[in-house]
């Protein structure tokens, strides 16, 4: 009796989708791979609605520096579930040359050397194009001048022409203008197609607290000022979400509440946060300067109020070095959560997060349940390091921060060497 050979190419489509629903993203990725016909039944499997189940997976978005190679640079992911570092492959140089300055939904906000923006998925390879950083409010123009390199001319409060800095390459220039930038959909809640909105927090004037809240269109093709410029640290914006339909700005005591109907933000509610309190006693505790940054995250329907302490090393005794040799000038050490109770006006501590965990950086802040991606580590906050000018001792503070016990340990620290742009993270969306 012949025995007929069966093919692993010729799984039966049910089956097939049996299987990919018990894989994480990063695995489906692989299995996309395998050949032409499962790289077919992949792509209708993420087109069908029966793909929103499907488990994230979380990585760490870098670049490294590459020996031997001209430019220099190569952008890579670490994937958490294996801790395996990946090379992003097919790159167009315009990227490669560029800077990634956010992360929201899967998708990576990218300055190329040319100072045009675009939205790039490092997983479908799908792209979207953003009107230029030349195009930003309050931007008049953007030279370049050799030796001291970009120009970039901005109108001041009195509608005077100034230079707002210099940057030396490119590269630079989103120090200058992007703090935060979130992705949200119009039509499609996979971010599937061409309508999509951004709101990023981009800075106005010769301090890195002057900041202001900018919008993009991607049917009317162009950036749109929100409301006023904030003037100093304790009116600048902080953070950005997007949640059912409404934008929640944070600046330090003070919570805005737009509403958007896909056609234009409308500012409804300015809310009084009373923040100094809930830190000034950390302080004092302490034997070393801090520095504060503050969060919001939406978890599970409420709106999470994260302040991070960050200890500011003074003290030669405090200073320790990287795993790239260099001193590590600052650390963060202690995180605090409240909810907001928006109709009271007032912040509720919180001492779990349901076992949930929260991602915090550079990146959209995000929280997610071990359902939703099955390595992270409960009721803990995983975070970034806040600030990135290109120094070679920024980038390193990373790690988790455990709610219960109130202590952190370092994550990931020697997987980031001399990376060449601040590290996001991740959640993988083949859309």
């Amino acid at each position: 009796m012949k025995m007929e050979m069966a093919y692993w190419s010729e799984l039966p489509k049910s089956l097939f989708e049996s299987i990919l629903e018990k894989l994480s993203t990063m695995d489906i990725i692989r299995v996309k791979m395998v050949c032409t016909s499962w790289f077919s039944m992949v792509d209708a499997y993420i087109s069908s609605p029966i793909s929103a189940s499907m488990r994230r997976s979380l990585v760490l978005m870098t670049s490294h520096q590459l020996e031997g190679d001209k430019s220099g640079k190569y952008f890579s992911f670490l994937s958490v579930a294996d801790n395996k570092v990946y090379k992003l492959q097919n790159m167009s140089e315009e990227l490669r040359d560029g800077l990634c300055v956010g992360s929201s939904h899967g998708w990576l906000l990218f300055l190329d050397k040319n100072l045009d923006l675009c939205l790039y998925n490092p997983f479908s390879k799908a792209r979207k194009q953003v009107s230029s950083l030349r195009n930003f409010p309050y931007v008049q123009n953007i030279k370049f001048r050799p030796p001291s390199g970009y120009g970039i001319y901005i109108i001041d409060e009195d509608r005077h022409c100034v230079v707002q800095s210099t940057a030396q390459t490119a590269k630079e220039m989103p120090e200058f203008f992007i703090h935060k930038a979130i992705l949200f959909s119009k039509t499609n809640p996979s971010l599937g197609d061409n309508k999509f909105g951004l709101l990023v927090i981009h800075v106005v004037g010769q301090s890195a607290f002057r900041s202001q809240l900018a919008f993009y269109d991607s049917e009317v093709g162009q950036w749109t000022k929100l409301g006023e410029r904030g003037g100093g640290y304790d009116e600048g914006y902080f953070d950005i979400i997007h949640h059912n339909r409404q934008f929640y700005a944070l600046r330090k005591d003070l919570l805005e509440i737009w509403d958007y109907d896909g056609h234009f933000p409308m500012k409804i509610k300015e809310v009084n946060l009373s923040l100094d309190e809930r830190y000034r006693s950390i302080q004092q505790s302490q034997n070393f300067w801090n520095n504060v940054q503050y969060y919001i995250v939406e978890s599970e329907g409420k709106i999470l109020h994260v302040t991070r302490i960050i200890a500011i090393l003074i003290n030669i005794d405090d200073l320790v070095r990287g795993p790239n040799g260099k001193f590590q000038l600052y650390k963060t050490v202690s995180f605090l959560v409240h909810m907001m109770d928006l109709e009271q006006e007032k912040l509720i501590q919180v001492e779990s997060l349901d076992g949930r965990a929260i991602f915090l950086g550079r990146n959209h802040s995000q929280s997610f349940s071990s359902h939703e991606i099955s390595e992270l580590e409960e009721n803990s906050i995983y975070f970034t390091d806040y600030l990135w000018r290109g120094r070679g001792f920024d980038g390193h503070d990373m790690g988790i921060y455990d709610l219960k016990s109130k202590t952190v340990k370092p994550y990931l620290h020697d997987k980031i060497i001399d990376c060449g742009t601040p590290p996001f993270w991740l959640f993988a969306n083949l859309c």
